[in-house]
């Protein structure tokens, strides 16, 4: 898997999983049940996709058992996989691959 492709799907997780949230929110304000019913199989469709590309991109970007499970665990926080994923570790990746482009 391409590294930009992994990085839309940490997004794509971050994103649905307030979408989720919101989709509770909607649930119990206004009464709408559907909104979870539809948005939690999408939301847990997306994870699962999430959770294989990490165990796929982590011997390409060198990841520790460490990293490897941080960036799983950062899947259960809202925001985590792009505040942690795609904002710390992958911007570290793109910085090593510049300074390895420039020696």
């Amino acid at each position: 898997m391409p590294i930009p492709a992994f990085r839309l799907l940490a997004l794509t997780e971050a994103v649905s999983w307030l979408l989720l949230i919101g989709a509770a929110v909607l649930k119990r304000a206004a009464d709408l049940p559907e909104a979870t019913q539809i948005m939690g199989p999408i939301h847990g469709v997306i994870f699962l996709v999430y959770a294989g590309a990490v165990l796929y991109v982590r011997d390409d970007l060198k990841w520790p058992a460490g990293r490897t499970l941080m960036a799983l665990f950062a899947a259960l926080l809202p925001l985590g996989t792009y505040l942690i994923v795609e904002r710390r570790y992958l911007a570290e990746a793109r910085v090593a691959d510049l300074d390895a482009a420039g020696a």
